[in-house]
This record gives C-alpha cells, sequence and structure tokens, in this order.
C-alpha cells in the first residue's frame, strides 16, 4: 500500500472532502488546504511527496503558488498536478511554463487523478533509477556537471539544483548521448512516452524550464544547446 503524502488544494471544500477522502482510500496520506497561503506553509514545513493544486483559489491564484514552489530550495522537486476549468492548449502550455508536471480539468475524474498520480511518481521513480549501472550509482559526469538520478539534482563545483521528474529524466536523456541531437519528436516520446496530450510545444516549455535551473550553476548557461530546426543536444 501506498504511504505517500500528497497536498490537496482546493477553494471548494466540498471538492476538497471529496478527492481527499477518494485518495485518502487509495492509500495515501492526504493534506488538505484552502487557500495559496496554507498549502506554500504545508508544502515548505510538512514536505509532500506530491501536490493537487487548483488553479483558482481564494487569495491567490493556483499559478503564483506554483510559481513559488518551484523557487523554493525546499520544494523545487515536488511532482505537481495543476487543475482548472479551463482546458485549452495554451492554458496547458502555461501550466507547464510555471511548472506544473501535469495538468487536469474539471470536473475531476477520481479514476483518472488517481491514474495520474500513480503515473508521476512511476516516473519519478524511473528517474531516480535512470542510467543504473553507468559510473557510481548511475551518477553522469560529464564537462565538470554531475548529473545525479538518486537526488534529481545536478552539480558543478560547490553548486546544486534540484530539478523535477520530468526535467531530470529530458537532462538525463540527452546527457546519456553528448553531442548527439534529438529532434523535439524524440524527447516527446523519451520524456512522455504513449501520452500525447503533450505536444512538441511542451518539449521547448521543458527545456526552458531546465535551462532555468542550470543558469544557477556555473557554467550551466551553455550546456543544453539548440539545433535550429532539428532540436536540442547536450553541449559538454
Amino acid at each position: 500500500m501506498a504511504n505517500e503524502r500528497i497536498l490537496i488544494v482546493d477553494d471548494d471544500p466540498q471538492t476538497l472532502r471529496m478527492l481527499s477522502v477518494s485518495v485518502e482510500k487509495a492509500g495515501y496520506e492526504v493534506m488538505p488546504a484552502e487557500t495559496g497561503e496554507e498549502a506554500l506553509r504545508l508544502a515548505k514545513e510538512e514536505g509532500p511527496d506530491l501536490v493537487v493544486l487548483d488553479l483558482v483559489l481564494p487569495d491567490s491564484s493556483g499559478l503564483e503558488v506554483c510559481r513559488e514552489l518551484r523557487e523554493a530550495p525546499e520544494t523545487q522537486g515536488i511532482p505537481l498536478i495543476m487543475v482548472t476549468a479551463l482546458g485549452e492548449q495554451s492554458d496547458k502550455i502555461y501550466g507547464l511554463e510555471v511548472g506544473a508536471d501535469d495538468y487536469m480539468v474539471k470536473p475531476i475524474d477520481v479514476p483518472e487523478l488517481l491514474a495520474r498520480i500513480r503515473a508521476l511518481f512511476r516516473r519519478q521513480q524511473l528517474a531516480m533509477e535512470a542510467g543504473e549501472g553507468n559510473g557510481r550509482g548511475g551518477t553522469l559526469e560529464l564537462g565538470g556537471f554531475s548529473i545525479q538520478p538518486e537526488r534529481l539534482s545536478v552539480m558543478r563545483e560547490d553548486k546544486s539544483v534540484t530539478l523535477t521528474a520530468l526535467e531530470f529524466k529530458l537532462l538525463y536523456q540527452l546527457a546519456s548521448k553528448p553531442e548527439e541531437t534529438f529532434s523535439r519528436t524524440e524527447l516527446q516520446q523519451l520524456v512522455w512516452g504513449d501520452d500525447q496530450r503533450n505536444t512538441e510545444r511542451a518539449v521547448d516549455v521543458l527545456v526552458n524550464r531546465l535551462r532555468s535551473k542550470l543558469e544557477k550553476l556555473p557554467g550551466g548557461d551553455a550546456i543544453v544547446k539548440t539545433v535550429r530546426g532539428v532540436g536540442y543536444r547536450f553541449h559538454s
């Protein structure tokens, strides 16, 4: 039985109660929150394993909460599912831009939500196990960078950044074959598999998210290169 802790954030008490009961019945521990302020406090103090975040909150936008979670070192690697009444592709892309790992449209189908929760946990586990047998514990050492699956992080010199499972999977795929160019279609398949909800534009968004974190490392702004008209490569 699962024992992961899930922070569920929704301003509607009835919806929050329904989701909390359903997720608890699936074997997870639930931390409910009705406001952005409460969600941020619980996330930073309790360290949930996953966040389900409604876009519309009484005191702030879910986008702002997501952005703050991604900027804080203690929460930036937590998988996050964004929930909204909107369903346009542009809204999904914007959700990815601010740091969401997945996107659901209301009304929420509980079996689908549970399937996506399991998929995110599975994706995170696979990312942590990536490259097993390559180097020390799966760690890749390239161009002075240490890419560490067990921590979902990348380090250079005395600085490190924590990545989400999606960001790490993208980086590891590129770094596993340095200087080889991957097309957007290839990366879409490698990162999301058969999930066709994510377009090639989502690959660009994920690359930009990854770059914004890598820029915090010495030389990190130059390791993911754009190959114009084709895709991306890892430059070591």
